[in-house]
């Protein structure tokens, strides 16, 4: 998560380019609870669609009756279509004879 509270993907092509998708923005009060995951999408799932899911960070200890001020976890899905994206380059750069590929945001599980 960056400052501010976004969540952003970062894509790193082959050819250099990166892209850099805004997936949501979080209010402050919030960002200090919460740990983004992408959520792989199921093979049968339309590709339009991403999934976050914001889990609960990490913490010393856990209370089992403990009221909690953000119903965690919770997930935000956005149509691929909605979501800025910012391109920029770099030098592409190969690591051990393997290179990362500009696959945009579709794990599948």
């Amino acid at each position: 998560m960056q400052s501010g509270g976004d969540i952003i993907l970062h894509n790193f092509c082959e050819d250099g380019t990166v892209q850099s998708h805004t997936l949501s923005r979080l209010p402050d009060e919030l960002t200090a609870h919460v740990e983004p995951a992408l959520l792989p999408r199921r093979e049968e799932e339309s590709n339009e669609i991403v999934r976050v899911v914001l889990n609960r960070s990490q913490q010393h200890g856990y209370v089992l009756n403990e009221k909690q001020r953000y119903p965690l976890p919770a997930i935000i899905e956005r149509s691929k279509k909605t979501i800025p994206v910012v391109e920029g380059r770099v030098q592409p750069r190969i690591q051990d004879g393997l290179s990362l590929g500009c696959g945009g945001f579709s794990p599948v599980a």
